[in-house]
């Protein structure tokens, strides 16, 4: 099947760059199913298109990557020639952005957030990985809130991680010829939750709305499903 797809699109396997991690194969004789394979045999944990997989929930040691890739960021940078403007141009548009493909598919810990939120900290107020409280001039909460509400703008990125999340749920309803629809997303109860209280959903045929868990309220008449709420 490989070989077919490669001369179809002239995309060919590397077999040295492949390799192959068994789920509950004890049972199974992997010499023999790998022999119009071969390539290597590993274990988990291991890195799946840049993000971290484990049998059982992911480690410190698992996330701390993505940690250190925001605060290596740091170093090509020369903070002592910038401005704060240009300083919170940068965390807006770099240190924000780093985590957001991980925040995509895993909740994050508590711990996460506020190891990442001091370094953007320390890098707006000082330009280094670390700031004392008598150097931020403006409480972080406000910092995260939008120019609008008198914030900087900063991405909050603990209710940014919960909207990605929630766009598996929205994407189940808009596009459900997705590959992946029918199979468990990466959303809490709370997830779940919250989107059923954003979004509102038109009886139709009955197909997709589901009776226990869609807010269709029968007892409220016609409603909208609006992409606006999410």
């Amino acid at each position: 099947m490989l070989q077919i797809f490669a001369h179809a699109s002239r995309l060919f396997i590397n077999q040295s760059k492949c390799a192959v991690y068994p789920i509950a194969c004890e049972a199974v004789n992997l010499e023999e199913v790998m022999q119009g394979f071969p390539c290597q045999v590993k274990g988990f944990p291991c890195q799946y298109l840049g993000l971290p997989l484990r049998l059982q929930k992911l480690r410190r040691v698992d996330v701390q990557p993505i940690i250190d890739k925001v605060s290596n960021r740091l170093a090509t940078w020369k903070a002592r020639f910038l401005n704060k403007a240009a300083r919170l141009k940068l965390v807006n548009t770099v240190l924000s952005s780093i985590p957001v493909y991980f925040l995509t598919v895993v909740e994050p810990k508590k711990w996460m957030i506020k190891r990442i939120d001091k370094i953007r900290r320390g890098f707006l107020w000082r330009g280094v990985s670390e700031a004392k409280g008598g150097h931020c001039l403006v409480a972080w909460e406000t910092v995260k809130r939008p120019k609008f509400k008198g914030g900087l703008g900063v991405l909050d990125l603990e209710k940014f991680s919960r909207a990605l999340r929630i766009r598996w749920l929205w994407y189940q309803w808009v596009d459900p010829d997705r590959p992946w629809v029918g199979s468990p997303v990466p959303c809490s109860e709370v997830d779940k939750q919250l989107f059923r209280c954003s979004t509102q959903v038109t009886l139709g045929n009955g197909r997709t709305a589901l009776f226990w868990e869609s807010p269709w309220g029968w007892w409220k008449g016609p409603q909208r499903f609006s992409a606006s709420a999410v």
